[in-house]
């Protein structure tokens, strides 16, 4: 995660007025979620909340999208990648977002 500490630093110090979204990810498929992946996708999850808490300043807002909660099998068409229907969750949940960002 430090690679996205250091992305979130450059635009902030480029611009000290941004606002910037990032992604609590979606699961794989059930089926290929072992104990061990669970967990680090738990960590990951837990990392963006912190990112975003941390990297959010007076000017600055760092806020994290959860693609995690509510995320199906169904929405997948492989192993990784979504279908239409999880490219629509996924838009819905971006949508969420933005629209209360852009009526700022």
């Amino acid at each position: 995660m430090a690679n996205i500490n250091e992305v979130i630093d450059a635009l902030q110090s480029a611009n000290p007025d941004v606002t910037m979204i990032i992604e609590q990810l979606a699961p794989g498929r059930s089926d290929l979620m072992t104990p061990e992946l669970t967990t680090y996708f738990s960590r990951l999850q837990q990392e963006a909340l912190v990112i975003a808490s941390e990297k959010t300043t007076q000017t600055s807002r760092v806020m994290a999208v959860d693609m995690f909660t509510g995320f199906k099998d169904s929405f997948l068409a492989d192993e990784v990648h979504y279908n239409e229907q999880g490219a629509s969750f996924i838009a819905q949940r971006y949508y969420n977002v933005l629209e209360g960002v852009l009526k700022r």
